[in-house]
């Protein structure tokens, strides 16, 4: 059995997403690429249209890198992973690494968010709901107020 080798790339293109929505995500991808796909597709909406639009635009062994958080489900047969030989990966959350260093950057100045809402902790709840409800731009923060 061969070993596979692996080299990591920067991404080099964005697609803005227009009133279709995620429909010509995949076509627009492979587009940009000659027709071969990519070979990564960091998944972070969770929605199902934005999930089956990563994996539609995939390289063969191309791997989607699911993250978002979602209640949406995707619904697919099986050959289109198969032929393709497509691998799906998945993370719960960051590190307590990754979330220091983003603490770190962001105190640096290097790091902007965009706050939706603050809430006091007490309202946890209303943020967590507006969440599930995608009713969020940007970031929700709790306050100890």
């Amino acid at each position: 059995m061969a070993s596979a080798s692996w080299s990591f790339r920067r991404a080099y293109d964005v697609i803005v997403l227009g009133d279709d929505g995620y429909e010509p995500v995949a076509e627009e991808i492979r587009a940009r690429t000659a027709g071969a796909g990519a070979h990564y597709f960091f998944e972070l909406v969770g929605t199902t249209a934005s999930m089956l639009a990563g994996i539609r635009g995939l390289t063969r062994h191309g791997a989607l890198v699911s993250i978002g958080y979602t209640s949406e489900s995707i619904e697919l047969h099986p050959i289109e992973l198969i032929l393709s030989e497509t691998r799906i990966l998945s993370s719960v959350a960051a590190s307590r690494n990754d979330l220091e260093t983003a603490i770190t950057l962001n105190s640096q100045g290097k790091m902007r968010s965009t706050i939706d809402t603050r809430y006091p902790l007490a309202e946890a709840g209303v943020a967590f709901d507006r969440l599930r409800a995608r009713a969020v731009l940007g970031r929700n923060v709790l306050t100890w107020e």
